[in-house]
Formats: structure tokens, sequence, C-alpha cells
């Protein structure tokens, strides 16, 4: 029934190619996340029944206690929060330490390891998934337009730490319009705004708009948006918009081609070590 009927997609804060979303199963998380709230149950209708008649800050808490923890983190730490999203993507665990030593780049900090974890967990889940993606995309021929959101939302001062800026979702108030909503039972809308943030939120409408109307998010008034190629630009989207050139480019590269490199050496090694044990 829904052929012919899409033509272009907007994919926001990850793809479908993700190797977690892969291995995700749905209704154990479901079920994990519904007793955290008071809501299990073994039905699937009746779980949802008692999701919806809870407030939304209620369902959100369980996130703002995740960002309380990531306050004090050691190196250790960042290994074992990262271990089992490694070990979705099929990683030696010998290898795992290699990705930490990356992604840490010799800060010892609290900060500097909290900053890391973000970053690791942004990647594995969303940003390499998304470039990767969009290069298969490009390639097939698709036009693409990609960007990166920058701004650290005025809400956000409310209820998280001021170590947290622009995050996955974040942009999401803006393409609905959440400047201009004043009832604050809705997740969306925050007043408080600023006319900075109104006007982004104006542009981004129009740009999301553009883009399902056409396949194109340029248009008269608005920030250039040049279309992913070779030179691969993307928009940094914020109040002051920017073409970018090559994002992540170095952790793409780790991610594509030094940790793969990396982990067939370690085969080799493994190989080569089992072949006298047998002799």
């Amino acid at each position: 029934m829904s052929a012919g009927l899409f033509h272009r997609a907007i994919s926001q804060s990850g793809v479908v190619i993700s190797k977690i979303l892969e291995d995700l199963n749905a209704w154990s998380e479901a079920q994990n996340f519904a007793n955290s709230v008071a809501c299990g149950s073994a039905s699937p209708a009746e779980l949802v029944q008692c999701l919806l008649q809870k407030e939304g800050k209620d369902l959100i808490t369980k996130f703002w206690n995740i960002l309380d923890k990531m306050e004090h983190l050691s190196q250790e730490d960042l290994l074992e929060n990262s271990r089992p999203l490694l070990a979705h993507m099929q990683l030696p665990p010998e290898i795992m330490p290699t990705v930490i030593d990356e992604y840490l780049d010799n800060g010892s900090d609290e900060s500097a390891t909290r900053y890391a974890l973000q970053e690791l967990l942004g990647d594995i889940t969303l940003v390499i998934p998304t470039l990767i993606f969009s290069k298969y995309l490009q390639d097939a021929g698709c036009p693409v337009f990609l960007y990166e959101f920058q701004h650290t939302p005025s809400s956000f001062a409310k209820f998280k730490p001021a170590w947290v800026k622009a995050d996955h979702s974040s942009e999401n108030a803006f393409v609905f319009g959440g400047p201009f909503l004043t009832d604050e039972s809705s997740l969306l809308a925050f007043p408080e705004a600023t006319e900075e943030e109104k006007q982004l939120s104006l542009t981004m409408m129009a740009q999301w708009s553009q883009f399902a109307r056409t396949g194109n998010p340029n248009g008269k008034g608005l920030p250039p948006w040049p279309q992913l190629n070779q030179l691969e630009q993307y928009l940094e989207i914020g109040l002051e918009p920017r073409t970018g050139v090559k994002l992540k480019k170095g952790r793409l590269q780790f991610w594509t081609e030094t940790l793969p490199r990396k982990i067939q050496e370690w085969h080799r090694e493994q190989r080569s070590r089992k072949v006298p044990e047998e002799l």
C-alpha cells in the first residue's frame, strides 16, 4: 500500500544499519524500561496503556540518572560502560582497550574520561553508522544532505548538567517549533527560548519542510546547505550556521580502516600461536 509514497527520508540521530539495532531485543528492552517505572506487564497492550498514564517527567528521570553517574568516571569505568556495546560489535576483548586508548587520548581526569565515553557511545550507535550509510547512498547516486546540530538549547539549563551540550535528539524541539510552544507538559516546549533560538527554529522548520517537498533543504532566504559530494561538505547547524568539511574524518578512518586492520592482525597472531600448539 505504501508503494510510490515515500521518495526521501530524514534520518535523525542514527540509521538502520547500526549493529546495535540489529542485535537489539526490543521487547526485552521495553520490559526493562517499563519495570523501572513500575509498568511491568507480560502484555504489550497493558504495558503501553500503563506508560501512557505516566507523566513525561517520570519517564525521562531514568536517563537523567545516567547523566549523574557520568559525573565521576575512571578509565576502568569507561571500559566497563563501553564493553556491552563493543561486544555487540563482535570485538575481541583483547581489542577493546585499543578503542578506549583512541578515545581517551591520554586524558586521565574525570572530565576527559566523561567526554571520551560520550563521544565513544555516540560514535558507535549514531555517528559512524550514519557516515558509512551516507557514503553508500552517495555512491548509489542518491542526493544526501548531512548535518550536525551544534546548539545547546537554553532549556537544558533547567534539567541537565552544564557539560551536556547539543546531544541526541536535541534538534527535535527546533524542528517542531518548541520555542513557540507554551504548554510545558510537552517535552518539546521551552517558552524561555531566546529570539535567536526562535529564528533558528523557523529556519529549521523551513529547511525540513523544503526537503520533504522537494528533496532539497535549500530555499530562498535559507542558509546554503551543500549536498554531500567528493568534498564531503555538510551543514553545522547552530545560531550561526556554517559549512563544515569531512565530519569526524579521523574517527571514521579509525573505525573503517585502523580498527579492522588491528583485528586482522590479532586474528593472525591467534592463528600463528595455535599452529605450534597443534603440532
